[in-house]
């Protein structure tokens, strides 16, 4: 049985079917081989690139992420921002955001509406996607 949520997968559907037109590369489920990132931060939920570089989608379920991993999460960001990854992290309510690379959601949203804001979100704060605009 696998830890990967039904909702984190179809985020990532709804978002590999739209970047994957744009030029983007896609994977789910993604270990980094990244030395500048140690090696228990390399697991990473989505991954986009293009010419422009690396994005990590990290979907925090609020099931998943209750349990006090707040801290960890905030290390892996700072991490994958220290390798020049951009990063956006979807923060499902009633998690708090920890941060400006952080996207609240309302608990178990429609994916299309989640993939929505992340697109909007990708837009507004990342220079090189201008495969997108």
């Amino acid at each position: 049985m696998s830890a990967t949520s039904v909702l984190e997968i179809r985020l990532y559907a709804e978002l590999a079917f739209v970047l994957s037109r744009c030029g983007f590369t896609t994977e789910h489920d993604v270990r980094l081989t990244d030395p500048k990132i140690p090696a228990r931060y390399r697991s990473v939920d989505m991954l986009f690139v293009d010419e422009g570089g690396g994005i990590v989608i990290e979907f925090d379920g609020a099931y998943w992420h209750a349990a006090g991993r707040s801290p960890a999460d905030r290390d892996k960001t700072d991490a994958l921002l220290n390798a020049d990854y951009g990063v956006l992290r979807v923060r499902e309510a009633p998690l708090e955001c920890l941060g400006p690379e952080e996207l609240p959601v309302s608990k178990n949203q429609q994916p299309h509406l989640t993939a929505g804001a992340v697109l909007k979100r990708m837009i507004k704060t990342s220079s090189h996607l201008v495969s997108l605009r």
